[in-house]
């Protein structure tokens, strides 16, 4: 199925588009907010690979659920390049949210063995 792309490959786009953090408490907050929409995303792109092809109803339902979580991802980047656009362009910001977004990441029990090994590892 085209799903797992999809989904590895918005993961990976929102790493890097906005990878930087600070440490404040309201930085962290948002990350939080991006990793939590990232993970519905991964756990609705995983039922719709697990869906049987013939329970259209099923399908159909996840689909709509995948864009609603794609509006939502899309709406919550949005919102932090808004917040934080004076320190997108600062490495140290940019090192910064990426350790922060592969930590907040981790704590999504969506992901794949495979992708908690790598997070845990880029997190080194």
């Amino acid at each position: 199925m085209k799903l797992i792309p999809v989904s590895s490959i918005l993961l990976v786009t929102v790493i890097i588009f906005i990878s930087g953090c600070g440490k404040n408490k309201e930085l962290e907050k948002d990350v939080a907010t991006i990793a939590e929409s990232m993970c519905k995303i991964t756990g609705v792109m995983n039922k719709l690979i697990a869906a049987d092809p013939a329970d259209t109803a099923t399908i159909s339902k996840l689909q709509i659920e995948e864009m609603q979580c794609q509006e939502e991802m899309h709406k919550r980047n949005l919102e932090f390049r808004e917040k934080y656009k004076s320190q997108l362009n600062d490495t140290t910001f940019r090192k910064e949210y990426s350790r922060a977004i592969r930590k907040a990441i981790l704590s999504c029990p969506h992901l794949t063995k495979e992708d908690r090994e790598r997070y845990e590892k880029e997190m080194d």
